[in-house]
């Protein structure tokens, strides 16, 4: 952070004459009638962290608003500064237990998006929704800009809830759903992976305090049985959201690459 922003900062504390907005400017994340909203600093090397310590509530409302808000031309220098930033608007950060996608830890609570083949696309879904805990809010970084391609889509849950026919959404209101997983035949993750443990004894364990059924087939194999929920209340917002999960997220080709049937 440079001798001018950190001293913007140091006034602030001591006045109220700069406002949290005056330092950035927000503009629709895409066209209009899109939701997501970006904001841009308006002084150079603004520091991400330095600017969340008191902007949290500003962010937290546009979250509320417009469910997504993208920070571009911040400075984030690196790890240790994003979990600070994260940290000051979100506290505490989870693990990645009961894992459904290949993922490296970073730092703790922080790790790669989904390692997935560069050419192929990863359905819309809400994260970790086949569980019974999921996070609240989601924070991504790029630090590095790719060459070509690279994307974060982003969809409406609710919208896409609203669509499906209402005998439909009554159903999974009333029932939820189970969610079925199979380890060690090729197709998914295997045991070790998800559950981060090599010891059966800690997956029956985990299983038993989350309330999932689970099954030793032989060889190696797994399999687990879970009624969660298919919708949820926002609390915010205080209206329905969908949280029905993708079925199977690997596609075809990577099925074919897999040998898998």
């Amino acid at each position: 952070m440079n001798e001018t922003t950190s001293g913007l900062f140091a006034r602030r504390r001591q006045s109220q004459g700069v406002s949290i907005t005056s330092l950035v400017t927000a503009s629709p994340l895409t066209h209009a009638g899109a939701k997501g909203v970006m904001l841009r600093p308006v002084l150079a090397n603004l520091s991400a962290p330095e600017w969340g310590q008191n902007s949290w509530d500003y962010i937290a409302s546009l979250l509320a608003e417009s469910g997504a808000v993208l920070l571009r031309g911040f400075k984030v220098a690196d790890v240790a500064a994003f979990r600070a930033f994260v940290q000051t608007s979100a506290g505490a950060l989870l693990g990645y237990t009961h894992r459904s996608t290949p993922r490296s830890n970073i730092s703790e609570g922080i790790y790669t998006s989904t390692e997935y083949p560069a050419d192929q696309h990863i359905p819309q879904h809400n994260e970790m929704s086949y569980t019974r805990s999921w996070p609240k809010r989601l924070f991504f970084h790029c630090a590095v800009k790719p060459g070509t391609q690279g994307q974060t889509p982003l969809a409406d849950s609710q919208g896409v809830y609203a669509r499906l026919p209402e005998d439909l959404r009554a159903r999974f209101e009333a029932h939820g759903v189970m969610y079925v997983r199979n380890f060690g035949q090729g197709l998914d993750l295997s045991w070790q992976q998800v559950f981060q443990t090599e010891n059966q004894a800690e997956v029956e364990a985990y299983c038993q305090a989350n309330d999932i059924q689970c099954q030793w087939l032989g060889e190696g194999r797994l399999r687990t049985r879970q009624i969660c929920q298919a919708t949820l209340a926002h609390r915010e917002r205080g209206r329905g959201s969908g949280l029905i999960r993708r079925i199977c997220s690997i596609s075809a080709i990577c099925r074919r690459k897999q040998n898998v049937s």
